[in-house]
């Protein structure tokens, strides 16, 4: 009997040899992957490593090439790439993590080429112009840290399609204890404040600074719920809390210098 499952499993890798090869080549140079063709078979082995259920498990495919230097991703040329993500859960914030995570990566910059909902979900379209595609591997940890996880990855030409669960995605706010002023640093983007079971909350500038307030409320799910935004300089900022909202947004109307010396908040 075990030799007869061993038997069944060398058939399958070997029906399926094509599609791991294939897979290989894919986020490869051509050149280099037929020049490094015994180095892959030592690589890939044993083959049924790479399979999750019958399918080739690309991400594990990305990971051995990245380790051993074979993965394509620079060019001599800055050249447009398009990144494609699909998202099944929870659109408005999948967004902002994927955002985040591009930036935390250097790629601050890019186009939405186009963006579709559907039952399934959303699917956004990025390009972006560079030398260096962004390494599925660091936008992978990237994207753990924020609760969701890359289930396949293919490629076609400059075209990198992943498709993301984002069941558990969570936005990188800062979670502040209630009835204490908090003293919040040099802001290098908009603060993001978790709000739980917040009715007022209380935010100053530093007295050098000149604070014209930008503050939005979002829900759970990061709809808008309502926007607070000031024409004159403000010292201190007593705003009451929306109903279900959950996060707080804080910015500058104008430009995030006048706050480079940050603010103080308490939470009520």
């Amino acid at each position: 009997m075990k030799k007869y499952i061993l038997f069944l499993l060398s058939l399958f890798i070997f029906a399926n040899a094509d599609a791991l090869d294939d897979n290989i080549a894919t986020f490869m140079d051509a050149k280099k992957y037929e020049s490094s063709k015994n180095l892959i078979r030592f690589l890939f082995v044993p083959r049924e490593n790479y399979y999750k259920n019958s399918d080739v498990d690309t991400l594990s495919v990305i990971k051995t090439l990245n380790k051993n230097g074979l993965l394509s991703l620079y060019s001599k040329e800055p050249k447009d790439v398009e990144l494609v993500f699909y998202i099944d859960f929870n659109p408005l914030i999948s967004l902002k993590v994927i955002h985040e995570s591009l930036t935390s990566m250097g790629y601050s910059f890019f186009l939405t080429k186009k963006m579709v909902k559907s039952s399934n979900g959303l699917e956004w379209h990025i390009d972006i112009s560079t030398q260096h595609v962004p390494n599925p591997i660091v936008l992978e940890e990237n994207l753990r840290q924020r609760g969701c996880f890359i289930e396949d990855i293919t490629k076609n030409d400059n075209r990198w399609s992943y498709k993301i669960n984002t069941q558990n995605t969570k936005i990188d706010a800062l979670k502040l204890q209630k009835n204490i002023q908090h003293e919040l640093t040099k802001p290098f983007s908009a603060y993001w404040v978790k709000l739980d079971s917040v009715e007022k909350v209380i935010i100053r500038s530093h007295i050098a600074d000149y604070w014209y307030p930008k503050v939005t409320f979002y829900d759970e799910g990061l709809n808008f719920l309502n926007k607070i935004e000031e024409s004159d300089k403000k010292a201190v900022l007593n705003v009451s809390v929306p109903k279900k909202a959950h996060y707080i947004k804080i910015e500058d109307r104008y430009t995030l210098d006048n706050i480079k010396r940050g603010i103080k908040i308490t939470l009520e």
